[in-house]
């Protein structure tokens, strides 16, 4: 893909077209009929015509050098040597399943987050395995001094090509683009006004309605905004301080309150979850990989400095052996 123009597809905005000419319709009917309650009607598609129209999709240029990701406008070169990790919470997290054609991507370098609109004019998978193809297989040997000692343990008796190690990094991420958090925050709005109308004018039937848009704009938004913040990375207590050391015959983590060693002989099942709400340190964990241990559940958090995709992939190579899938 080297040299590949890739660009973001801005769709015809038709829904902020749909609902600015219903409300400009409504609002039209009420002057020469002189009757409020259209105006009144006219307001919640207004609303919502303007939150679709204020929150359009981001557009996206750039192009992959042989140094790193070129985005064209702003312009802005992100290094391949200062790529921490990929995140596409809308592909499966094993990296050898195909995903679907659009998903947005957010790749987190040691400058910041880059968000990659999920409509391309190439498959998002492409981009995707571009991205992880430019991650070395080990993160960084500066680990957390806790497992400093197996990690040099395992590097003289595997060698460090086989002994994987990887530290916090720098930054979690950022959330994803919600327009729906708008779309009905704007609903919310509506109902605000319509039951202020329906006191002021003692109108039962304006209050009641009003009750309702705003009950149900309210509760959405919060919902949109609830599903955007469990979409986010999230750390779990001190992650800053987390590290892993993955070798042949198991690994070793410090990660918030959890710190310990495991054998693969010890796993009975591997994961990787999308956010579901799994509890760790009474926070709430996104995205990870599950592992299950006679007795016990560990959860590794998505915040090293390589992505959970190539870390699943390494433990269930150790776990299975070479050539194992699913």
């Amino acid at each position: 893909m080297i040299g590949e123009i890739i660009e973001s597809r801005r769709g015809f905005p038709w829904g902020a077209v749909f609902f600015l000419t219903l409300g400009a319709g409504l609002a039209a009917v009420a002057v020469p009929e002189r009757d409020y309650h259209w105006a009144l009607g006219a307001s919640m598609p207004l609303l919502i015509g303007l939150a679709l129209a204020l929150s359009p999709t981001p557009s996206l240029s750039f192009e992959f050098t042989d140094e790193g990701l070129l985005v064209h406008e702003p312009p802005q070169t992100i290094p391949y040597a200062t790529f921490e990790t990929v995140i596409a919470p809308g592909r499966p997290g094993d990296p050898d399943k195909r995903g679907p054609r659009s998903y947005p991507i957010q790749l987190v370098h040691e400058g910041g987050a880059l968000h990659i609109p999920a409509r391309l004019n190439v498959p998002s998978d492409d981009v995707f395995a571009f991205l992880l193809a430019a991650f070395p297989a080990s993160g960084s040997p500066e680990v957390n001094p806790l497992l400093r000692g197996y990690l040099d343990r395992q590097t003289a008796e595997f060698g460090p090509e086989r002994v994987l190690s990887y530290r916090a990094r720098s930054r979690l991420g950022k959330a994803t683009p919600n327009r729906g958090a708008r779309v009905s925050l704007a609903v919310f709005l509506a109902g605000v006004g319509w039951i202020v109308n329906g006191g002021v004018r003692d109108e039962a039937v304006w209050g009641g309605f009003g009750v309702l848009a705003a009950l149900f704009g309210g509760l959405f938004a919060i919902l949109f905004a609830s599903l955007g913040r469990r979409n986010a990375v999230r750390g779990v207590k001190g992650w800053r301080r987390a590290s892993l050391v993955i070798s042949p015959v198991g690994l070793a983590l410090v990660q918030g309150d959890l710190q310990g060693e495991m054998r693969w002989d010890e796993l009975r099942d591997l994961k990787f979850s999308r956010p579901t709400g799994f509890h760790q340190d009474n926070r709430t964990v996104g995205r990870g990989i599950v592992l299950h241990f006679e007795g016990a559940r560990v959860l590794i958090a998505d915040v090293y400095d390589r992505p959970l995709n190539l870390i699943y992939k390494q433990i269930r190579t150790y776990w299975r052996g070479p050539g194992a899938s699913g």
